[in-house]
């Protein structure tokens, strides 16, 4: 129940249509929420690098790196094959990426996020990696509300991929918390403590 609560798993494709030509190629996508750099649970370790190898995605996105440098980054990446790394800071909850392809054009945003969020180019995608606030929706619709003000720069014709741990529900998900009812009121008592915090 813990693991659920403290990591999020998805795989999904992603569909590139080149502009040149009406041929189409996929494109595949993982993002997970490593929990606390794996210093809670180290054994875990071993086993998400063997299944995310055996999945065999172009682009993984990853959440709470802590502990984490660009170096070990890199060895997790070249673990499952890919030659590119990217990490967004080494302290707190970082985010990182990894590719396949080059990672190119990296910006790393601190100023208004809680855990900051990192964009680059890869795989003919711009991708932003974001860990939103746990604590509060409040802090999320703020960090949201910048996050659409960063795409509204974009070339509308760029393709994005929005990827990281949002820290909010999903209908899809509404089995899964019907299984584990405590998570709900996890997430109240949390925003609970920040009201009573501030």
């Amino acid at each position: 129940m813990k693991s659920l609560l403290l990591f999020l798993l998805c795989l999904l494709p992603v569909q590139l249509f080149a502009e040149s030509d009406a041929k189409s190629s996929e494109l595949r996508v993982l993002s997970y929420n490593v929990w606390y750099g794996f210093t809670k649970q180290p054994e875990r370790k071993k086993k998400l690098l063997e299944y995310v190898g055996s999945l065999k995605p172009d682009v993984v996105s990853l959440q709470e790196l802590n502990s984490y440098t660009e170096e070990k980054l890199a060895q997790d990446a070249r673990a499952w094959g890919h030659p590119y790394s990217a990490l967004l800071k080494t302290e707190g909850f970082p985010t990182g990426i990894t590719s396949r392809f080059p990672i190119e054009d990296v910006s790393r945003t601190l100023e208004g996020y809680h855990h900051g969020l990192l964009s680059c180019k890869t795989g003919g995608l711009r991708v932003y990696v974001v860990h939103l606030h746990p604590g509060h929706w409040q802090i999320r619709h703020r960090e949201v509300d910048l996050l659409t003000r960063e795409l509204a720069k974009r070339n509308p014709a760029e393709k994005i991929l929005l990827a990281g741990d949002f820290n909010t529900f999903s209908p899809r998900d509404r089995e899964q918390y019907e299984k584990t009812p405590d998570i709900v009121p996890f997430f109240r008592r949390l925003d609970q403590r920040w009201k009573s915090n501030r």
